[in-house]
């Protein structure tokens, strides 16, 4: 299966769940995160599974389901070694509480479905305004791989043939105008889905206290917008 068929199946599968598991799977990927964090590696062991259950908020039964949905997703991988052997999560979903065991987390997709994840518990709210952007001559790349937004609000990117920095050209060469994911998706080769997440990366991470985020509107279609004045 190639990269835009699996974000396309993860993103039709998301959609059906209710969004009580979806808080519950956001609960899970939120702790993941944090022991990734914690530890600098993308590699756990001893599985703390108490870290899950937030005071009760998730059983066990619920933890292991949920860790499981996400070893079948791909997103991580659970092991345990028995001598030269090696046991899977598909074995037995209890290895993960045994100290023995190690967890892997896939980053790329695991930061493409808690993006995803909590875009669908927290949409965003649609912009229906219709007003110009007062867009200044301020406003320019600077580098490749660096834009101003002025008043040394720099916006950097590591690589000149990204994704989010594709995206963010669309965006900063439409000078405040709305870009709509079909000319996003046509521009980058990518699925709508991923596009979608590469928005929310770019929203959450790098437009982070600059004034500016990115706005939606009704039609599917997204603009770089003032938030402060910074």
């Amino acid at each position: 299966m190639n990269q835009n068929d699996y974000y396309n199946n993860i993103e039709k599968w998301l959609q059906t769940l209710s969004l009580d598991f979806l808080k519950k799977i956001n609960h899970v990927l939120s702790t993941l995160k944090m022991l990734w964090k914690l530890r600098d590696s993308n590699i756990i062991d001893c599985i703390p599974l108490e870290n899950f259950y937030g005071d009760n908020y998730l059983r066990k039964d619920e933890v292991i389901t949920i860790l499981k949905i996400l070893y079948e997703k791909d997103i991580i991988n659970i092991t345990k070694s028995i001598g030269f052997a090696e046991l899977t999560f598909a074995d037995d979903a209890y290895i993960v509480e045994d100290l023995n065991t190690v967890l892997e987390i896939f980053l790329d997709k695991f930061n493409y479905l808690s993006i995803y994840v909590d875009n669908l518990i927290h949409p965003d709210s649609i912009s229906v305004r219709n007003d110009k952007i007062n867009w200044l001559d301020s406003y320019q790349w600077i580098t490749e791989l660096e834009f101003s937004f002025g008043n040394n609000r720099l916006v950097k990117f590591s690589k000149v043939s990204s994704t989010r920095i594709k995206i963010f050209k669309f965006l900063t060469e439409a000078k405040g105008e709305y870009v709509t994911i079909a000319a996003m998706e046509q521009g980058t080769g990518k699925a709508r889905s991923y596009i979608r997440t590469v928005i929310g990366q770019l929203k959450k991470e790098i437009l982070t206290n600059t004034g500016f985020t990115l706005a939606p509107n009704q039609t599917g279609s997204y603009r770089l917008e003032r938030t402060s004045s910074l």
